[in-house]
């Protein structure tokens, strides 16, 4: 038992609503070898006399929740701590939507000096965070807005039933560094009728199952607010635009003094747009924050993590100043990073970016961006888990993911399939198959590479009923075809080509039999593999290349589409579906030296997309021992964002999210081949490179 007697507890009669914020606070004269454990639904920030030290819960499979132990620091004045917890009640892709509560504990030796339903912690409404907002964005939960003008009261609370598990935090907590911004300018600006843009879709028409406070129904609306207004050298309001070195992640930190009562408004943004401003329109999310502070000096806090590069400070009403803005960063320990140099300025510079967008997106699971989802995208996981391995020589935060997916990540409602995120409650009810499969790849890496072979018994049902899911799906020559639920291969143009038989998908399905079988000792497995390689290879390949799909004509027949792309060729050659004779013009793709972008000679080849294309060519690469190409292919495709962000994005366009885990992988990649490259010229010296 890991609470001795706090109870959970919550404002009384509010545990349903949603976007609801409670303070537990508890003063002592003396903190002397004091140990605090919490819990609590959906998020929480732990501070002692003012600094943040803790945030949680770490994510976990429904019916479970974690755990924080935290040593306090021995004091022999006054301590002050608060736990501040949000819970959202609302359905995201980032967290398991449990009932909001919060369980507080602080020992003092064997003796229980505050406990919350008990005594010791006082507890208080937070009307100063404003409920009615919208919604962050259509993955994660609510947006922020504080009126600091309202009091905090106390408040009465009562007992939850909350019905869970509880487990201490499996990974480590994070670091909470402060990474402070510049101020790069001034300006002024108005406020007009129109919006510069229209507010984004799903604030507007809510989609099914959405949960939310109806946007006419919100109390504050600082979104609609900013895109009315417009720079103005005539302006009545004064407005600082405020800039990161590189892309940080985690709680913004903003002081300042207000000669009056004021309001200032934050926007924030990885990007800036085509106006000079932060591009909010980017990630299709509400990156704006209200602050109503009070005359005199004020600090303020995000109680959520954000992602900034950029941040304009409007000056709204009153006389307040900015001194400082600041992100108290949200990350993977920097001193769990393997020491690690490289002797080339750019690839160090590609490599350190690598490394800083692991740290941002790996903290107790693997996330796909600490933005706009912050969720544990299966397949995504895929490379990010060989990130984790490679630079910190664990896999604690991957058993912690993949337990997740263990624990509750296949859901009967859709069958004997994993989500294609998780921990969740993913409104849309969508999956993806094919994530399963990829799912089963990562843990063939994890038992066989990761030294983890004494788990293989503890995923073996689970890995059967995965494969048993499949075979419902199998027509009349062992492969798949037309399989349920949002089937993605690529995000380029092979996406639309999923339809009947997807060649790609049943490539990465005949490895996947044939891993099972390898790791569980199935010949069954290995046999059906084989013979579907086979049939692959004789139905998909024209000589020289893969087809993408086959489809029904009007005889019932499968018959080939004539569509090619890059991508179907990488599958085919990193599955093994064919000999090494045959891959021969696949391979003059692979080594082509060309634009990314394009395919120089093959107008009709469909040229890959990020994920998975270009990074199966990474790898096949580095398989390939084109150490050099491999080297150059990581310069042109990664060295701009390197540059730009000191991260690693999710496309090269960087349209969407420029600090994307997945990315991170280039660190593993610049490695093996920058050693490769070594031992072919005989250098013999282990080469040494710095982490961030």
């Amino acid at each position: 038992m890991i609470f001795e007697k706090a109870l959970p507890v919550w404002q009384s009669g509010k545990e349903n609503e949603m976007n609801i914020c409670t303070d537990f606070a508890f003063t002592s004269e003396k903190l002397n070898k004091s140990l605090l454990r919490v819990t609590g639904s959906s998020a929480y920030q732990v501070f002692v006399n003012g600094r943040l030290c803790c945030y949680g819960p770490a994510r976990m499979a429904e019916g479970y929740i974690a755990v924080d132990e935290i040593e306090l620091p021995e004091r022999d004045d006054r301590a002050e701590i608060l736990v501040r917890v949000i819970g959202y009640n609302c359905r995201s892709f980032n967290q398991i939507n449990n009932v909001s509560f919060a369980q507080i504990e602080i020992s003092q030796g064997n003796r229980i000096v505050a406990a919350t339903g008990c005594y010791g912690f006082v507890c208080y409404s937070v009307p100063e965070y404003v409920q009615k907002v919208v919604r962050y964005s259509s993955q994660r939960q609510f947006s922020e807005c504080w009126n600091f003008l309202r009091e905090r009261k106390e408040c009465s609370v009562s007992f939850v039933d909350t019905d869970l598990k509880y487990l201490k935090r499996p990974t480590e907590d994070a670091v909470f560094s402060e990474r402070q911004a510049q101020i790069c300018g001034t300006d002024r600006y108005k406020t007009v009728s129109e919006l510069s843009m229209p507010i984004f879709e799903y604030l507007l028409n809510e989609p099914k199952r959405f949960d939310c406070f109806h946007y006419d129904e919100t109390d504050e609306k600082p979104l609609e607010e900013y895109l009315k207004t417009r720079i103005d050298a005539n302006g009545s309001n004064r407005l600082e635009r405020w800039k990161f070195s590189n892309i940080e992640t985690g709680f913004f930190k903003i002081t300042g003094t207000a000669s009056e009562d004021s309001v200032i408004i934050i926007s924030f943004a990885e990007q800036l747009g085509s106006d000079g401003r932060p591009n909010i329109e980017a990630l299709d999310a509400c990156n704006v924050i209200k602050f109503y502070v009070k005359r005199g000096d004020f600090v303020l806090y995000s109680i959520s993590p954000y992602t900034a590069m950029h941040m304009e400070v409007l000056y709204v009403d009153g006389n307040a100043r900015v001194n400082s803005v600041s992100i108290k960063e949200l990350a993977y320990p920097e001193n769990g990073i393997i020491p690690y140099e490289i002797n080339d300025g750019e690839l160090n510079t590609i490599y350190n970016a690598a490394v800083r967008t692991f740290r941002h997106n790996t903290l107790d699971i693997y996330m796909d961006c600490p933005s706009r989802e912050r969720a544990g995208w299966l397949f995504d996981s895929f490379f990010t888990s060989r990130t984790e391995y490679e630079l910190t020589g664990k896999c604690d935060v991957e058993r912690a993911f993949l337990r997740n997916f263990l624990y509750g990540g296949i859901r009967g409602r859709i069958g004997d399939i994993t989500e294609m995120c998780y921990p969740s409650d993913v409104y849309t009810q969508t999956f993806v198959p094919q994530w399963s499969m990829w799912y089963i790849q990562e843990l063939y890496e994890y038992f066989t590479l990761r030294g983890q072979m004494g788990e293989l018994p503890l995923y073996e049902k689970q890995i059967m009923k995965i494969a048993g899911y499949f075979r419902q799906y199998e027509n009349e020559y062992g492969l798949l075809e037309r399989l349920d639920g949002w089937n993605f291969v690529e995000w380029s143009k092979l996406n639309k080509r999923v339809y009947d038989v997807s060649w790609p998908t049943n490539m990465l399905y005949a490895d996947t039999l044939y891993k099972i079988g390898m790791i569980y000792g199935k010949d069954d497995f290995i046999k059906k593999a084989n013979m579907l390689k086979k049939t692959i290879k004789d139905m998909a390949f024209d000589g020289k290349m893969f087809y993408d799909r086959a489809v029904r004509n009007a005889e019932g027949k499968l018959k080939n589409t004539d569509e090619y792309s890059e991508t179907t060729q990488y599958y085919a050659k990193y599955f093994d579906v064919v000999s090494e004779k045959e891959y021969r013009f696949i391979d003059e793709i692979i080594l082509g030296d060309r634009e990314i972008e394009n395919i120089d000679g093959y107008p009709d080849i469909e040229p890959s997309d990020a994920i998975p294309g270009l990074y199966m060519r990474l790898e096949l690469l580095l398989n390939m021992c084109e150490y050099k190409k491999a080297l150059d292919f990581i310069r042109h495709y990664f060295g701009d964002m390197a540059h730009q962000t000191g991260t690693l994005w999710e496309r090269k366009d960087g349209v969407t999210s420029r600090d994307h885990g997945f990315a991170s992988y280039v660190a593993v990649a610049i490695k093996r081949a920058y050693e490769g490259l070594a031992q072919s010229n005989n250098q013999g010296n282990k080469i040494i490179a710095c982490a961030v």
